[in-house]
């Protein structure tokens, strides 16, 4: 099911500072502190795997200082290249032209083993990077151009080297567009399989688990040095999953190896009802779509939303199952499944409504039969 069109190994142990530490830094991180830090580009060549016989640098306009937002589109693949291949290149914050902020984000994954391993799945499909204004403020995915489109909030490169809140928007909204394609790989035609409340259940589950994951690959981040972005992520609606996953490390440390703390994490996204209802709503849409671009009178399944496939669905690049401790609650639980929104309610209701009649003029029959037998015209 293509649910994002329109719009959404183990565990690494980091060097952890004390509070104190932690709230004295200053807000902005020099660029000299980046140029001292070299091992992302390291990183970047050991887990992607790019090497010169398999790529070449392209000569087009993608490396060039176009400002048309709307003809940049940056590979992601020649973009790690770019970063391998160039000895002086470090990641600091300066930002002349759109292809510095693309330059930056992929470098930036360098420093993220679990991004590092989405931004591989990403690059072997041949995706690449552009701006656009998104309606949600974040990014959006093109999965049939296989485009993400980030959104800048109207800004120009020069006003995000002078902003850390929108540049570190961004670099989320990346993050989270490389776990959104990952996920686009096992969602692909799920409504041939699933009926529409199974897929609004999988839609939930796809977005705590970005939401999660996201947490994650910027706690690595803060681990490498990158405080900077975990302060971002503390004050921005991925606030209270943030807290709830660093709660749940200083009581029980280990669980950054077991896979404990994130299941907890993904477990509190249910609890923002905002969060649900956008979600849903999103869901819905889509499903509309759905149904109105096809010609059967019902194009979706009857599948049961089985335990295996979730865990499977929810994997970590390594192939561990994080939310396997949840699994059984997750299937059982309604703080997984129930809608309180009375216009999501309304919303699900009538498609469903529409699934079970056939409308004839205006007139709706629960046999199609019969339907043609009083419109045999049409």
């Amino acid at each position: 099911m293509k649910m994002a069109q329109v719009k959404s190994y183990g565990f690494m142990a980091g060097q952890q500072q004390s509070d104190n530490e932690y709230y004295d830094e200053v807000e902005v991180l020099k660029a000299e502190q980046y140029t001292k830090r070299s091992k992302h580009i390291k990183a970047l060549a050991s887990m992607v795997n790019v090497n010169n016989n398999d790529i070449e640098i392209i000569s087009c306009p993608e490396f060039q200082q176009i400002e048309n937002l709307e003809q940049n589109k940056y590979p992601l693949k020649s973009i790690a290249k770019e970063i391998i291949n160039n000895e002086e290149y470090d990641n600091k914050i300066d930002f002349n032209k759109y292809y510095d902020i693309v330059s930056w984000c992929v470098s930036m994954v360098g420093e993220s083993p679990t991004a590092i391993a989405l931004l591989k799945n990403a690059i072997k499909q041949g995706w690449q990077i552009s701006f656009e204004d998104t309606i949600n403020g974040s990014y959006v995915i093109d999965i049939e151009e296989k485009v993400i489109y980030l959104d800048l909030q109207g800004l120009s490169p020069k006003s995000l080297t002078k902003s850390s809140y929108f540049r570190n928007m961004v670099l989320v909204s990346f993050l989270k567009s490389l776990r959104d394609i990952w996920h686009e790989n096992k969602m692909s035609s799920l409504e041939n399989y699933f009926s529409p409340e199974n897929l609004l259940k999988l839609e939930r589950y796809r977005n705590a688990d970005i939401d999660t994951i996201s947490i994650y690959m910027c706690w690595e981040l803060r681990s490498a040095g990158y405080s900077e972005i975990w302060r971002h992520v503390l004050g921005s609606d991925l606030g209270d999953m943030a807290m709830i996953f660093t709660k749940y490390l200083e009581r029980k440390p280990v669980s950054l190896y077991d896979g404990k703390a994130l299941a907890y994490t993904f477990k509190n996204w249910f609890s923002c009802d905002n969060r649900v209802n956008e979600c849903d709503h999103n869901a819905l849409e889509i499903i509309d779509d759905i149904l109105y671009a096809s010609t059967e009178k019902n194009p979706f399944g009857s599948e049961r939303l089985e335990l295996e496939y979730i865990e499977n669905l929810l994997l970590l690049p390594d192939g561990s199952k994080y939310i396997h401790n949840l699994g059984r609650e997750i299937i059982s639980s309604p703080y997984y499944a129930g809608m309180n929104d009375s216009v999501n309610q309304t919303h699900l209701l009538h498609i469903i409504y529409d699934l079970e009649v056939t409308i004839v003029c205006g007139v709706p029959f629960q046999d199609a039969s019969l339907a043609k037998k009083i419109f045999p015209s049409l």
